[in-house]
């Protein structure tokens, strides 16, 4: 079981041990915090601290955060922290997530919310309506293009 603790301003996402219940990793990494797991990858948490195990993720909730290449731990932490405080009402609701990745092209963060979808027609309708670039598979961890451009307004 996860879950997200705010702790002096940082989001942890711990990894309780219960017997029968195996520890899920993230990227690689068994725990740390979220920005932690962004700046090696990514994350996807909702906010009691749930990861997604199946279905698609949908960006374009609401205008992501994007980080230069260059930032530092700290800079990724406060940016998830800030967002987390700007957006907590909508991560509170059923299906949302707060995502972030490190694009492999640029090397730039993105801090978004995603929302979980548990079938790639329902995931791709509502991606295509938000004009996102693609949809995120849970089970292969592959961006499906969906021929959007990114940019919500068309």
């Amino acid at each position: 079981m996860t879950r997200i603790v705010e702790k002096t301003g940082r989001f942890y996402v711990h990894l309780e041990e219960h017997p029968g219940h195996s520890n899920q990793k993230v990227h690689g990494h068994r725990s740390g915090t979220v920005a932690d797991n962004i700046l090696a990858g990514g994350d996807s948490v909702n906010y009691i601290g749930r990861r997604p195990v199946s279905g698609y993720m949908v960006g374009g909730v609401v205008k992501s955060k994007v980080l230069p290449a260059t930032a530092s731990r700290e800079e990724v932490r406060l940016a998830v922290k800030a967002f987390v405080d700007q957006h907590r009402p909508i991560l509170r609701k059923p299906g949302m997530y707060l995502g972030g990745w490190k694009d492999e092209k640029d090397g730039t963060y993105w801090i978004d919310i995603s929302q979980r979808k548990g079938t790639l027609s329902a995931a791709t309708a509502i991606g295509k309506e938000r004009n996102e670039i693609g949809v995120f598979s849970v089970r292969t961890f592959k961006t499906i293009n969906i021929g959007g451009t990114g940019n919500a307004e068309g």
